[in-house]
């Protein structure tokens, strides 16, 4: 079969040339590229199957242009945990961190953005050197996996890798060979997103599986942060058309989820409850993460199990939490007004670092 035809490659244009505040592009073993510069090509695995995962995170620049990347490394070690789900090889933490480093410090935009770093398993199609019969690649945004990994020599060592993580596979799979495609890219958030932070209106959505229908299936890529969200983006549209801003999933057997691009928080019976990982396939949440555990640092009592959708309608308090709006007060489902404590969001918003210190009360 014959290379999928594509637009050839051509240099690429690096800084100080005039950059665009609307998009910022960096790739691996290149560094900040045109934003209309080609970065990958139409074969890619990422394209063309999905066959890739990303992760993202706000950063928060100041007027005079210095920037702050909100937990960068926790970031970084559930971008590892995808790209592990993926096969692909231990990322290199010291060229990402250095090729972030780049990215934002060009990035000089007062304002709110979002970080997002993308990996893909490279183009279906191999170019073969003839002579050697080794793999090759001359395009922006390719590298050789193998390459990567022997270049970092301790990729999987808990001294490179972030704590508690080590890049290994699921299963003991073998990790994927040959060019990947390694990128990140910065821009502005959304005003949606913003405008969204004092409440929402939510509709529940069935995602079409049962509770515990990842248990013993690495195949579904329960918590992997793949880049197939056509599903994600269809229940937003699926919204929209009801007049929602978000979505809460539910499974076939009735319990909730998630939302498509957040985690679910629920204040009920004197207890902040979230939805369980693992079995569910639901993504690990950096923002549900930071909540719970300043709330238990504040002996707020937390915990995790299945809720079924009646039970938002006697709750205290519903939030959808993501890194880029932080966590969001629910204020209807399904067309239902819902209570809110408007204390505890307050206080959620300062423990996610997007509001200061609360006023104590007295």
């Amino acid at each position: 079969m014959g290379r999928v035809s594509h637009v050839p490659p051509r240099t690429p244009t690096r800084y100080p040339e005039p950059m665009s505040d609307e998009l910022l592009v960096a790739v691996m073993g290149t560094g900040i590229v045109a934003a209309d510069d080609p970065v990958l090509t139409a074969d890619d695995l990422g394209l063309t199957r999905g066959d890739g995962v990303f992760d993202a995170t706000r950063v928060v620049t100041a007027e005079d242009g210095t920037s702050h990347i909100d937990n960068l490394s926790a970031h970084l070690s559930r971008f590892a945990r995808s790209i592990a789900g993926v096969n692909g090889a231990a990322p290199d933490f010291e060229a990402w961190t250095a090729l972030i480093d780049e990215l934002v410090t060009a990035w000089r935009r007062p304002g709110e953005a979002v970080l997002k770093v993308m990996y893909t398993n490279g183009p279906e199609t191999r170019r073969v050197h003839s002579a050697t019969g080794e793999q090759t690649s001359n395009f922006t945004g390719r590298t050789d996996a193998a390459q990567n990994q022997r270049d970092a020599g301790t990729a999987r060592n808990d001294a490179q890798n972030p704590p508690g993580e080590t890049g290994d596979h699921p299963n003991g799979a073998v990790a994927q060979t040959g060019p990947v495609t390694q990128l990140a890219t910065i821009a502005p958030l959304p005003d949606h997103a913003i405008a969204e932070r004092a409440g929402i209106s939510v509709i529940t959505a069935c995602r079409g599986f049962t509770s515990d229908a990842f248990a013993g299936a690495p195949w579904l890529l329960g918590g992997v942060k793949t880049l197939s969200y056509a599903v994600n983006v269809a229940t937003y549209r699926h919204a929209a058309a009801h007049g929602a801003d978000d979505v809460i999933f539910t499974s076939s057997d009735g319990f909730l989820l998630e939302g498509p691009t957040s985690g679910l928080l629920v204040e009920k019976d004197g207890r902040l409850w979230t939805t369980p990982t693992g079995a569910t396939g639901i993504l690990r949440s950096i923002t549900v993460e930071q909540v719970l555990e300043a709330a238990d640092a504040r002996d707020i009592p937390t915990s995790s199990r299945l809720m079924r959708p009646e039970e938002l309608l006697e709750a205290q308090g519903v939030w959808l939490a993501s890194s880029g709006r932080g966590a969001v007060p629910v204020l209807r489902v399904d067309g239902h007004e819902l209570a809110t404590d408007e204390q505890l969001t307050e206080q959620m918003r300062y423990w996610c670092g997007f509001a200061e210190a609360p006023a104590k009360s007295g």
